[in-house]
């Protein structure tokens, strides 16, 4: 079955209080493009992985990645290969041991696990024509870090991003001092002052067990 090779070309910023984001995947020799609407948790996954910012403990991508390595599986790539009710079917292909398999997964997780291990992704063909868009202009994820973003277009989406009330103590534990830095930067500049105090308390509390 013919199959399309994608690549991950930007993610949408919603506009404050939306819950999800728009991750592009455009069609790596063309113009067309597949939406897929993810939500605010898996958009800011992808966004580090692609900017390769690591984070103080692994997540589920990263022990999903060891398992492969410690069971002598390779990911060979990502298949899109339906879509039903508004979701996109996906697995991720292996071979273990020489043997293929596949496991079902999110779009989001495989988009994650493809920027981890540079492997590519690919969009069954009747899938990809049934549910493409042409291409706007848009400024490609990957070619510049989350915080040095100077679009106007996207600069409210960066601060949203960065210093969102939501974010939980818990998800700043996850954080290097480098990123909570420059998020506290953020949350000043743009005046979200409880966000910018829960940033402090949890340099304070990192710098004082390293002392």
């Amino acid at each position: 079955m013919e199959e399309v090779e994608l690549i991950i070309d930007n993610l949408d910023y919603p506009q404050p209080q939306s819950e999800a984001f728009t991750l592009q995947l455009k069609e790596k020799n063309g113009t067309k493009f597949i939406p897929i609407v993810i939500g605010v948790n898996e958009a800011k996954t992808i966004i580090m992985e692609a900017h390769h910012i690591k984070m103080r403990r692994p997540f589920a991508h990263d022990l999903f990645i060891q398992l492969c390595e410690l069971t002598g599986c390779t990911i060979h790539k990502i298949l899109i290969h339906g879509f039903h009710e508004g979701i996109y079917d996906v697995k991720i292909e292996l071979f273990c041991d020489d043997i293929p398999a596949a496991i079902e997964s999110r779009v989001s997780d495989a988009v994650v696990i493809a920027l981890k291990k540079n492997v590519p992704i690919f969009m069954i063909n009747r899938v990809f024509e049934d549910n493409c868009q042409e291409k706007r202009t848009l400024t490609n994820l990957q070619n510049e870090p989350i915080w040095e973003v100077s679009q106007d277009d996207f600069q409210d989406g960066v601060d949203f991003f960065l210093v969102q009330p939501q974010m939980e103590n818990e998800n700043l534990a996850d954080l290097s001092l480098d990123i909570l830095e420059s998020m506290l930067n953020q949350a000043v500049e743009t005046e979200n002052f409880e966000m910018a105090a829960k940033i402090n308390d949890e340099i304070i509390r990192r710098n004082s067990h390293e002392e």
